[in-house]
């Protein structure tokens, strides 16, 4: 039996991809204010530390770290995206279709008016993320593919999350949000 389902890429698409990339299965905004409170705590103590004990110069690195920790948390979560998507805007290479088979995942994408069919079989997913929206497909080699559940044609969430389950195991995470 074939289902179908695309995901046309879009930045939304992209924050959810980041989003699981820094909290895993944690909602992206609650580990966004935890880590900013988190920080926030080290900063205050390290400046009451610096200004209390009058510190040497080589104490202000823990201040620094912190900072350049948050900057990277906040680049990463609200930049990237948006620089990835400005990346890939080539029209027509925004738009992925995805057919699923017993054994195999057909994946169709359209560049310069030609069509392009890779066909990539479940053994070679390495893990895979599911959130209330979409699926995050992991391959060998680096290769992620992002597919939208309300696309699905054919066939119900439970048969794509049944098919991609039994092949990746205990790397089948299913996310809060």
């Amino acid at each position: 039996m074939q289902i179908k389902a695309k995901c046309r890429y879009t930045v939304d698409v992209l924050q959810a991809l980041v989003s699981f990339t820094l909290f895993k299965r944690a909602t992206p905004k609650k580990g966004m204010i935890l880590w900013t409170a988190l920080c926030t705590v080290v900063l205050v103590f390290d400046i009451i530390e610096i200004i209390a004990f009058d510190l040497p110069f080589f104490t202000y690195s823990g201040l620094v770290f912190t900072v350049v920790f948050l900057c990277y948390i906040y680049f990463f979560y609200f930049a990237v995206p948006k620089i990835r998507y400005k990346i890939m805007s080539v029209p027509e290479v925004l738009e992925i279709e995805y057919a699923f088979y017993d054994d195999r995942i057909e994946i169709f994408t359209a560049k310069a008016g030609k069509i392009y069919i890779k066909e990539i079989a479940y053994s070679e997913l390495t893990k895979v993320a599911e959130t209330s929206k979409y699926w995050f497909l992991y391959f060998e080699g680096k290769r992620t593919y992002l597919v939208d559940k309300s696309t699905l044609e054919h066939g119900k969430v439970d048969d794509i999350r049944l098919r991609l389950g039994v092949f990746v195991g205990n790397k089948y995470y299913l996310c809060e949000y």
